[in-house]
């Protein structure tokens, strides 16, 4: 008889670690206020290289060790179907002397504020079933293989009532480990193609124009090359042609589960996140925490209170859009400067909250 050891049923989880629990709080506080302060989280990054949500351990015990085993969840109690890959990865299963002997597998990138169901089986046999909630959060940071800085920009509340979907839409640094080529490690690929199903690849890299011509993940990724600018560079004229492009991209939900990225992942995939963010409805404090995050997870400096944050355009926003928040400013300059229709928002929406 299969016996499930941990975590006891109807537990309640918490994803986000301590680092990114005070991370949070500090950030919202607007406590830093140096460059100490910012180097200090920075430190704290690099040490944790990178700072991803925390993994959860799962240990059972009972069973025939010849028999194939798996570790299988379900938001369903009946188990009528099981989680999608980008609402969970299971690791390898190993053994343990711990808990009197035992099986472990680890388990990561769990969505947040979900009811989970979970059983093993092994061969024929079928273990009981548990469940457990994991806790609402600001971060999910997603551990893959041979990457940091990924991030799914889902599972914050907007001032519609309705959470950002996650699994939909990732961001971080490009895919390759030598610019301009294919070439990745396999592990990583896989990881993106199999685990979290990415179909459509936005690369936001300027200096990439005319050298890449297609997606490092595979041929039959979706790729779309956008002459992207960071900060205040938005309201350049060139963005008058790539923003539509790029929302249109993202009004289309064939196309999802989508990866943004520039080489880094920090200004320019930090600026695009933040501009869709805004037209997703959350708060100037929930935005803003995450492009600092950047400079946390161990991919680059990515630090409002360096000047960027001014530079963001939002003088030319304060000064046609006077009285509205700074994200409701930024809608207002997407449609009204930037010329994207209203009906295009409104799809995103629909697509990315529940």
């Amino acid at each position: 008889m299969i016996e499930l050891i941990h975590p006891k049923d109807n537990a309640d989880i918490c994803l986000m670690t301590p680092i990114q629990k005070e991370f949070v709080k500090q950030d919202k506080a607007g406590s830093f206020k140096s460059v100490a302060d910012m180097m200090f989280w920075e430190k704290v990054g690099s040490s944790h290289r990178s700072e991803t949500n925390a993994s959860i351990y799962f240990k059972w015990t009972g069973v025939e060790i010849f028999e194939p085993m798996s570790l299988e969840f379900s938001f369903e109690e009946d188990f009528g179907e099981l989680c999608p890959k980008t609402a969970v990865t299971v690791g390898d299963i190993t053994y343990s002397t711990e808990d009197g002997g035992c099986f472990v597998a680890r388990v990561d990138n769990l969505m947040m504020g979900k009811r989970y169901f979970w059983r093993v089986r092994n061969g024929e046999s079928l273990s009981e079933v548990r469940s457990f909630t994991t806790q609402r959060g600001e971060i999910r940071a997603m551990r893959i293989p041979h990457m940091v800085n990924v991030r799914d920009i889902g599972g914050r509340m907007t001032k519609y009532g309705k959470y950002v979907k996650q699994g939909m839409i990732f961001r971080g640094p490009a895919f390759e480990q030598q610019i301009y080529t294919d070439v990745m490690n396999e592990c990583t690929r896989r990881y993106f193609l199999e685990n979290m199903g990415i179909k459509t690849d936005i690369d936001l890299r300027e200096e990439a124009v005319g050298k890449v011509t297609r997606s490092a993940l595979s041929p039959d990724t979706k790729y779309y090359l956008c002459e992207f600018k960071a900060g205040g560079g938005i309201f350049c004229d060139v963005m008058q042609v790539y923003l539509p492009q790029i929302f249109e991209i993202l009004a289309d939900e064939s196309n999802y589960p989508i990866y943004f990225h520039c080489a880094a992942g920090a200004d320019r995939t930090g600026t695009l996140a933040w501009v869709l963010e805004s037209v997703l409805g959350e708060s100037l404090e929930n935005i803003s925490m995450d492009y600092d995050y950047t400079s946390v997870s161990g991919g680059a400096r990515c630090w409002r209170q360096e000047g960027h944050y001014t530079e963001f355009g939002f003088d030319y926003c304060d000064e046609r859009y006077p009285g509205l928040s700074v994200p409701e400013q930024m809608v207002m300059a997407m449609t009204e400067y930037v010329g994207i229709p209203e009906e295009t928002l409104e799809k995103i929406r629909s697509i990315m909250l529940e």
